[in-house]
């Protein structure tokens, strides 16, 4: 990506960095955990949309 794309085409990659940044974060707080389960269901509550937990 290129600084002319956002001026041509208006389109940027935060959206991508967001979802780094997150990542990032949530791997930093789960340091030290000892079961690694816990950390892939933190990452699949963080990445999954809301829908997906809400019950009727």
């Amino acid at each position: 990506m290129d600084v002319k794309d956002y001026f041509n085409k208006k389109i940027t990659n935060t959206y991508a960095e967001g979802w780094s940044t997150n990542a990032k974060m949530l791997k930093r707080i789960s340091f030290g955990l000892k079961n690694t389960e816990v950390y892939v269901r933190k990452m699949m509550c963080e990445f999954s949309p809301l829908e997906a937990f809400h019950t009727i």
